[in-house]
């Protein structure tokens, strides 16, 4: 059941190496994730081989001080054998707030890649395409967003975690994710599931 939790930080992880290499040569990738948690990805990205092929700036944003500080010192010991060429800062910011015209992201510059992987499991449609659009503001040209939400699939973890665990998730297929796109004029917009099949995962790339 777990197991797609480290398949889909493989993907991001493998999306972070890439935007790493394009955009960290002659100044620093700028990539935050949203609802960040532990951000393993960003710890283990840190510690592997590809941490030394660009310069990148990392913006962990969570509504957990807990979540933000043990993020932190767990890619802190990478982060000084790198020398300066990757920064991490951490944003304690309510989700409630992004979701606000006002709320958050505006100080920051625009990011080449943007992710959050855990969070729209949780929101209405309406509330994760107000979000969806709001990420998507936040790109800079060329910039990609990533948005992952638990499959709707006959393999999904819908049996285990709602009737054994309790934990309430909204499953989505790819006709309601692409829906949450409508109007942004994307480049690019596409689907595609990590390797167990249940998590979905939604691209969007600025023109």
């Amino acid at each position: 059941v777990a197991e797609c939790i480290d398949t889909r930080m493989q993907v991001v992880r493998a999306k972070i190496t890439e935007i790493v290499r394009t955009h960290g040569q002659d100044r620093p990738a700028r990539i935050l994730s949203l609802g960040s948690g532990p951000a393993r990805e960003i710890q283990t990205f840190l510690e592997g081989p590809h941490a030394r092929a660009g310069k990148v700036d990392f913006t962990l944003v969570d509504q957990e001080t807990q979540a933000l500080g043990y993020a932190y010192d767990r890619a802190y010991p990478p982060l000084l054998k790198l020398g300066g060429s990757a920064r991490l800062q951490c944003l304690n910011i309510s989700f409630t707030d992004i979701l606000r015209a006002n709320g958050g992201l505006q100080a920051l510059p625009p990011q080449d890649l943007i992710y959050s992987v855990g969070l729209l499991d949780y929101l209405s449609d309406r509330r994760a395409r107000l979000l969806v659009h709001r990420l998507y503001e936040a790109l800079s040209p060329g910039g990609l967003l990533i948005i992952g939400n638990m499959n709707e699939t006959a393999l999904s973890n819908l049996w285990p975690m709602e009737f054994i665990s309790d934990w309430t998730l909204q499953y989505r297929g790819e006709p309601e994710m692409l829906a949450w796109a409508d109007g942004l004029n994307a480049r690019q917009c596409w689907t595609e599931t990590e390797k167990t099949g249940r998590v979905r995962l939604l691209f969007l790339r600025k023109p």
